[in-house]
C-alpha cells in the first residue's frame, strides 16, 4: 500500500473493517454483534426499544464481560444515572445476581495506589457502580515510565541557536514527511543526523511511519516536548514560551519579552498556514 493514492487507502480500509464490524443497526438485530461498543446515552436508547432490547439484549446467552472506560468520569449525579443504568442493562441480559459476569473500569486518574486508603475507596466506587464483588486483589495499577527509560537516551543533534532552530522548523514542509521514507529523509536532514535517518531507513522496511518514529522517538527536541506536555495539553502560547523547551531572552522577573512571543508565535502562524 505504500504510495498508494488517499481514496484508495480508505476504500482498502472499509472494507477491512466490513468484514468483521457491523455498521447497520438492521445488521446488529439480524446477527447481535459479540462486542458492543456503545456509550451511556445510546446504551439507555438501545434499552428502550423494544426491537433492540428483545432481539440483542434479552435473546442473548452469552453477556460475560462488561467494560467501562474512563471510569473516573462517573461521579455525582452522572455516575449516579450511569450506575442505575448498568442495572437495568444487567437485568434485561438475564443478570439477577452480583459475580456472573466480569466487570472491568479502566481510567489513568483513579490516584496513586501508595496513598492512604485509595484501594479501598477504588473498590467501594467499582462496587457501586458496577454493583459487582471488587477488593484489592482485582486492582491492577500501572506505572508510569520516563521516555529516557522506555525509549533510551536520546541522540545528539547539531547544536543550534534558538533562532537557527525557529527558522529550520519553520522551513519545515509537514506534508512531505509523510510522502515517503525518502521524502521524509530530504524533509528532515536539518533537523536529524544523518546517521539516524539511515539507521531509521534501515529498520523501517520502507514504511514512512515507522521510520518517522524511528528517527523522532529519540530525538533530543522530541523529549523535550514529551517533557512540558507531560502533565498534560498546554496552549500553545505556553509551549512556544516554555523554558523546558525553548531558552528565550528574559527580563530579570523572568518573564519573556512579548514582542519576541509574538514574533514567534507569528512564525509559528505562517509555518503552518
Amino acid at each position: 500500500m505504500i504510495g498508494a493514492a488517499p481514496a484508495e487507502l480508505v476504500e482498502k480500509a472499509a472494507a477491512k473493517v466490513m468484514r468483521v464490524q457491523a455498521v447497520s443497526r438492521e445488521e446488529i438485530w439480524k446477527s447481535p454483534p459479540q462486542i458492543l461498543i456503545t456509550n451511556y446515552s445510546m446504551l439507555e436508547h438501545m434499552l428502550m426499544r423494544p426491537k433492540e432490547r428483545g432481539d440483542i439484549f434479552e435473546s442473548s446467552k452469552h453477556f460475560s464481560m462488561l467494560i467501562l472506560d474512563e471510569a473516573h468520569t462517573y461521579t455525582g449525579s452522572t455516575g449516579t444515572e450511569v450506575a442505575m443504568l448498568l442495572r437495568r442493562f444487567k437485568l434485561a441480559m438475564g443478570i439477577r445476581a452480583s459475580g456472573q459476569i466480569q466487570a472491568i473500569a479502566t481510567s489513568a486518574s483513579l490516584g496513586d495506589p501508595r496513598e492512604e486508603g485509595i484501594k479501598q475507596k477504588v473498590c467501594s466506587f467499582a462496587s457501586n457502580l458496577f454493583d459487582e464483588p471488587f477488593n484489592e486483589k482485582h486492582l491492577i495499577w500501572g506505572t508510569r515510565v520516563s521516555p529516557d527509560k522506555r525509549f533510551g537516551p536520546p541522540y545528539i543533534v547539531e547544536s543550534l541557536s534558538e533562532d537557527e532552530l525557529y527558522e529550520r522548523y519553520e522551513a519545515l514542509d509537514i506534508g512531505s514527511i509523510f510522502r515517503s521514507v525518502e521524502s521524509a529523509k530530504e524533509g528532515l536532514k536539518d533537523l536529524v543526523p544523518s546517521v539516524q535517518l539511515e539507521n531509521a531507513q534501515q529498520e523501517s522496511g520502507d514504511d514512512v511511519h515507522v521510520f518517522l518514529w524511528h528517527v523522532l522517538a529519540g530525538h533530543p527536541h522530541i523529549r523535550r516536548l514529551m517533557k512540558v506536555l507531560g502533565s498534560g495539553p498546554r496552549p500553545w502560547s505556553q509551549v512556544a514560551t516554555s523554558a523546558e523547551l525553548w531558552t528565550l531572552p528574559r527580563s530579570l522577573d523572568g518573564e519573556v519579552d512579548p514582542q519576541d512571543v509574538r514574533r514567534r508565535l507569528g512564525r509559528r502562524v505562517r509555518a503552518t498556514t
